[in-house]
């Protein structure tokens, strides 16, 4: 632990020696004037940057977005992003744009509960349907069970005749003998 302690300071104190030495070699600054400008160049270079059209709620702004250091190209107010999101919370909640979000919200509702008003209507409609057609078939299969009934009702009257009369020839047929 003692060797790691000394190692660790060791290194410390050699590179702020090597440090110490190098910074002497390299100059601060240099007063080098021996340079000349070109005599022909006389245009300068500009810049001119391109409007955009922002939208913020129903107002809308011309912006220029500028780069540091670089002088705006016209006279008027310069806003950083803090200003710009600051005038932004304050649109958002002055009383016109408020009344502007209620109006798109609730169009916008109107127009959900339209589309589903007709959708149920249309569901309403269909199961009007289906009902009519399951009540026009419990009224065929009522109509088909009176029928058989009346088949069975007819059946039995003819079975209990037959059965009647075969009796009555077979005791016929008993007692004459």
């Amino acid at each position: 632990m003692k060797s790691l302690f000394f190692y660790v300071v060791l290194f410390s104190i050699s590179i702020s020696f090597v440090h110490a030495q190098n910074s002497f070699i390299t100059p601060i600054s240099s007063n080098r004037h021996d340079f000349t400008l070109v005599e022909g160049i006389t245009n300068t270079v500009s810049w001119e940057p391109a409007p955009i059209d922002v939208t913020l709620g129903s107002y809308n702004l011309t912006v220029w977005f500028l780069q540091p250091e670089v002088p705006a190209p016209f006279a008027g107010y310069f806003l950083t992003k803090n200003d710009w999101v600051e005038i932004r919370r304050k649109l958002k909640s002055s009383q016109a744009e408020i009344e502007r979000v209620k109006n798109k919200e609730r169009d916008t509702c109107d127009n959900l509960l339209k589309e589903r008003d007709t959708k149920c209507k249309e569901l309403n409609d269909n199961l009007l349907k289906t009902v009519d057609l399951l009540k026009e078939e419990r009224s065929n299969l009522n109509k088909s069970i009176k029928d058989l009934k009346d088949n069975y009702f007819w059946f039995k009257v003819g079975s209990s005749i037959i059965v009647t009369g075969l009796s009555s020839y077979t005791i016929y047929q008993l007692v004459a003998k």
